[in-house]
């Protein structure tokens, strides 16, 4: 089982949490590419502080996985 943080990239900065779901999926790989076809969705349910892209947790909260458009990352 995988989690999900939804995040704002702030450079050198630790990130900062949007939401944070957890995943039924066993498969990181498809635990990324859902993350990866909601991002648009993601940023339209938070448009105060849309998320720049996720980072993926295993069972025990070690991240195994991040992902940030460059083109999406805020100063």
């Amino acid at each position: 089982m995988f989690s999900v943080e939804w995040a704002i990239n702030r450079g050198k900065e630790p990130h900062g949490v949007v939401q944070k779901e957890v995943s039924k999926s066993d498969s990181l790989a498809a635990v990324i590419a859902s993350a990866k076809a909601r991002l648009g969705k993601m940023k339209a349910m938070h448009p105060d502080d849309p998320p720049d892209g996720f980072v993926v947790l295993d069972a025990s909260g070690k991240e195994v996985s991040r992902w940030f458009p460059v083109n999406h990352s805020r100063p």
